[in-house]
């Protein structure tokens, strides 16, 4: 049985996966479509860089996970963004997404382009699991930089993750769970070198909700108007 961590990139998610009696195992790829992981042998858990759960309006500072990572993550907090309405996800256009987000928010705030940009990916979890439910446990919301805030001894990164002290500290972080440096070298055709290092990161999340070691940020069975859980595990 093999565990998962995902991150999203230009051709579809970075996979980083790796037996669970042999985490240091690991194998990169990229897969254009979430539902290529669950065409054969299913994972054990997935975590995924990704919102699972679109609330139907927005209060301040977004989802409530969102509100409590953003307490522990200092310096980091700016990675976090609040999810739009699910509305706005849906939404045709960036003008419609903006007008939506506004209409279902308090206080009334529209979208950036870089959330927008990543809107495809949020319909495509949800779809997925909207088609399958019995997905719905197999696969964690996970955010990478609370990931590293976990396995660095709850303390936030130092740096940000595009610079070179960003990088190294996040490499020395995940050599210290056991990455071997040639996963962190990995190179893939339609991804960045902080692609993978997300997934990675997220992998080692999966491996904590595996063993049971997890923090899990949001409130006890909150979820969705289509019964999705709002939570994110690190």
């Amino acid at each position: 049985m093999r565990l998962y961590g995902l991150d999203g990139c230009r051709a579809g998610w970075v996979a980083a996966s790796a037996p669970v009696d042999d985490p240091a195992a690991i194998h990169i790829a990229v897969i254009p479509r979430l539902a290529i992981l669950f065409e054969g042998e299913a994972p054990g858990l997935a975590g995924i860089d990704m919102t699972i759960g679109l609330p139907e309006r927005i209060g301040p500072e977004g989802r409530v996970p969102e509100r409590l990572i953003r307490q522990v993550l200092g310096p980091r907090r700016s990675s976090v963004f609040s999810t739009p309405c699910r509305a706005a996800v849906y939404a045709g256009d960036y003008t419609e997404a903006c007008r939506l987000a506004r209409a279902h928010s308090d206080p009334p705030r529209a979208l950036s382009k870089q959330a927008f940009n990543i809107l495809p990916k949020m319909r495509e979890i949800d779809a997925l699991l909207g088609a399958r439910p019995g997905l719905r446990p197999l696969l964690r919301e996970v955010h990478p930089e609370t990931s590293f805030w976990a396995l660095n001894g709850k303390a936030p990164m130092a740096h940000a993750k595009k610079t070179a002290e960003g990088v190294a500290e996040r490499h020395a972080v995940l050599r210290r769970c056991g990455v071997p440096a040639a996963a962190l070298a990995t190179r893939l055709k339609g991804a960045t070198a902080d692609d993978v290092v997300d997934a990675l990161a997220v992998l080692q999340s999966a491996f904590r909700v595996w063993r049971g070691e997890a923090v899990v940020f949001g409130a006890d069975g909150d979820a969705d108007a289509f019964g999705f859980p709002c939570a994110i595990s690190a």
